[in-house]
């Protein structure tokens, strides 16, 4: 299910509601270590309609230790509150449409037999509904009404994310670190470090 869908149910109500979705996708190598790759998703709720198609190339160089790549993708859904289950959700029907455009770049490096770096940068832009249309704010204290969620209607989000990997022979095991560093024009900083 969708974020959309995932609101609809009134506190401790449970619901159930069925998702279709097809995805295809097709790659083929090039002349040197060079592979692209192109995919289309399609997928249908009664809430929550989306089409989202990409683009993935990537090279590999220096008798393959190195991994450069690139995507590039574009979706487009369209949203409603249809699945409400309270009187006021119902009386406010809420349609609307986003657009969304990724770029994401990436590097991989093979540093020793038994360990890798990687280092990945996105970009997102995201135009049109952004408000989850099950989500209702109060407005004007204890006794005030109930409104749809209102937010802007683009977001632009950037994130970074560098992570190590090794194996050790002796334990047989294996190490991650990683660390995320994630922000976008709604002000919003995140950290996410991993061990």
């Amino acid at each position: 299910g969708s974020e959309a869908s995932a609101a609809a149910g009134a506190a401790g109500e449970a619901f159930t509601e069925r998702r279709y979705e097809l995805g295809l996708g097709i790659a083929r190598g090039f002349a040197g270590d060079t592979r692209c790759g192109l995919a289309a998703r399609g997928s249908y709720e009664p809430d929550y309609q989306s089409v989202f198609g990409s683009l993935r190339c990537q090279i590999e160089l220096a008798q393959r230790s190195t991994t450069l790549g690139l995507s590039l993708a574009l979706g487009h859904d369209r949203l409603s509150n249809a699945g409400a289950r309270d009187e006021l959700a119902q009386a406010t029907p809420i349609e609307g449409t986003l657009r969304s455009a990724l770029m994401s770049a990436s590097l991989s490096q093979i540093i020793s037999p038994v360990a890798l770096f990687s280092l990945t940068y996105d970009l997102i832009y995201l135009e049109g509904t952004l408000a989850n249309p099950y989500r209702q704010v109060p407005v004007g204290g204890g006794q005030g009404q109930l409104l749809p969620e209102r937010v802007p209607s683009s977001r632009l989000r950037h994130a970074l994310f560098a992570s190590a990997r090794g194996f050790v022979p002796r334990t047989r095991s294996t190490w991650v670190v990683g660390y995320r560093f994630y922000t976008d024009d709604w002000a919003l900083a995140a950290h996410t470090p991993e061990l």
